[in-house]
């Protein structure tokens, strides 16, 4: 069959990291302490100076690592560690970035590129996955792989299906689900064993690389399923 021809249906997930695998911070200057109060023993005054400089400098390293895990959920920010899909009733695939991220990117457009029109299902997947991948392709510019996923330019808005809005009937505007919720609602079974999208750093830190891919192509089988429960 000539895949010119066909639309697909590419159920569709991934896991991002942020833009470094560290984060960096600066003490702040002694001088933000403030004043000590009615102190008169200078040796009480010293103990109390620095423990509020030690509030602060704990303060700064807790708010940069805050700003620095929070990369992962901004497509300007953040890097695509691995994306999970699968073609209509295909295998589901997962590539990562260990052998380059544009790398990674390009094997996803070489998959895609074939179909006439492409129809993407997944969670929150016009405002995360397509947004990060969008942003990415553009970061690399890869612009044959970004206007395959962007909605606008005479793209129909119709043409991509979020499982969570679906889980509302059309009963409810922009209806929030997670899928773990969803699998319990609809009888799909989910492993103990597996991590979730809150660990995914923290698993990539210690370098379980195979356990977030494991997680990411689960999920597209989950995804799918629920698609066909609910379509």
């Amino acid at each position: 069959m000539d895949k010119s021809q066909v639309n697909a249906i590419v159920f569709l997930d991934i896991e991002t990291v942020p833009s470094t695998d560290s984060f960096t911070w600066e003490k702040p200057p002694r001088y933000l302490v403030g004043k000590h109060g009615s102190l008169k023993d200078p040796e009480k005054i010293k103990e109390w100076e620095d423990q509020k400089y030690k509030e602060l400098c704990n303060k700064a390293k807790e708010d940069a690592e805050k700003e620095w895990r929070s990369e992962s959920l901004k497509p300007y920010k953040g890097r695509i560690f691995c994306i999970s899909y699968a073609i209509g009733d295909g295998e589901v695939k997962t590539i990562n970035f260990l052998k380059g991220e544009k790398e990674m990117l390009l094997e996803l457009y070489k998959d895609i590129a074939p179909y006439r029109t492409l129809n993407f299902v997944g969670v929150n997947v016009e405002e995360f996955d397509l947004l990060f991948l969008f942003h990415r392709s553009l970061h690399f510019s890869l612009m044959p792989l970004a206007n395959l996923i962007r909605s606008d330019k005479g793209y129909s808005k119709d043409r991509n299906w979020d499982v969570m809005f679906m889980a509302s009937g059309g009963l409810a505007w922009k209806y929030r689900i997670s899928l773990d919720n969803l699998c319990a609602l609809l009888n799909i079974e989910t492993s103990k064993d597996d991590i979730n999208g809150s660990e995914v750093l923290d698993t990539y830190l210690k370098a379980e690389y195979d356990r977030i891919c494991t997680y990411c192509a689960k999920d597209v089988d989950r995804t799918r399923r629920i698609f066909y429960i609910l379509k």
